[in-house]
């Protein structure tokens, strides 16, 4: 068996080549930037759905914010600029300064902020110390019973058993010892 010569691509099909996968590169690259507006464009509406009432609400309140300020823009008289003051002359040596001149009131138009007048406070005294600490005493508290024999076996193991038993024990040997 005869081994055939492997395919050369020739200078032209190369050519043909690059220009395909370049091309191919575009169409990804597009179908990529189409797929991730699509995603936006869903997460978007998805997130609009979902604060739909806020949204609706802050475009609410905007529109009253600018309502207001048109109607504060529209209600202000044009204020014409005050002419800067003139320097004073220097004082004599011996002769009193002069006070410097009182501003003059402006005039408070109606939509300026309202300040109300001054609240009252009380401020009341506290209470004098009692005269004498008086403690509740609590009630006497019930020994706590023995166990009984058949509270034990009920609820024994066998832990409690062996030291009940040797108590016992060392109660009778102590008897027996001493009381003779």
């Amino acid at each position: 068996m005869e081994a055939k010569p492997k395919r050369q691509l020739t200078p032209e099909q190369l050519e043909k080549l690059k220009l395909a996968r370049e091309k191919a590169f575009q169409v990804r690259m597009q179908n990529k930037e189409l797929k991730e507006f699509d995603r936006q464009k869903a997460k978007d509406a998805k997130h609009y759905e979902k604060n739909k009432d806020k949204i609706d609400k802050e475009k609410k309140r905007e529109e009253a914010v600018n309502l207001i300020l048109e109607t504060k823009k529209k209600a202000e008289p044009v204020k014409e600029p005050e002419p800067a003051p003139e320097p004073a002359p220097a004082p004599k040596a011996k002769a009193k300064p002069k006070p410097p001149p009182e501003p003059e009131p402006e005039e408070k138009s109606e939509e300026e902020e309202y300040d109300p007048p001054p609240r009252k406070v009380a401020i009341k005294a506290p209470l004098p110390p009692p005269k004498q600490i008086i403690r509740k005493k609590e009630p006497p508290r019930p020994k706590p019973r023995e166990p009984t024999e058949e509270d034990l076996y009920s609820n024994a193991n066998i832990e409690m058993l062996r030291k009940k038993l040797r108590q016992q024990t060392l109660q009778r040997l102590n008897s027996d010892l001493f009381n003779y």
